[in-house]
């Protein structure tokens, strides 16, 4: 089984990749693991028509094609049981601080009733 993927690469053989939330950052990245792969060649012709209508001073981008024709699956029982165990952890003790927490200000509103009941009984 082989799959197409698609990525965008200027003529300084930087990549595009997605600037995220907002539009903040670079455009293009020196690092190929930042780049932004399409599934669809439609996709990245789309971004590579955007750069040439939009900064038509600068070259062409070119689409690059990535063929992967060898998938490897990963067994992730055993991490996710080690999570699950650490969130049930962290859940337990995020209780036992909670009822700590209601025993305090218990002790506190005691407290104050106790003195506001001296306070009237004069």
């Amino acid at each position: 089984m082989t799959f197409e993927l698609y990525a965008v690469q200027n003529s300084d053989g930087k990549w595009f990749h997605r600037k995220g939330f907002g539009g903040y950052g670079q455009t293009w990245c020196d690092e190929p693991h930042k780049a932004r792969i399409y599934t669809k060649i439609g996709q990245a012709r789309a971004q590579i028509t955007y750069f040439v209508k939009n900064y038509p001073k600068f070259p062409t981008p070119k689409l690059v094609k990535l063929v992967v024709d060898r998938v490897e699956v990963v067994d992730e029982t055993e991490r996710v049981a080690k999570a699950k165990v650490a969130q049930e952890k962290a859940k337990v003790r995020k209780e036992i601080q909670h009822k700590k927490y209601m025993v305090d200000m218990a002790i506190q509103d005691l407290e104050r009733a106790q003195k506001r009941v001296k306070e009237l009984a004069r």
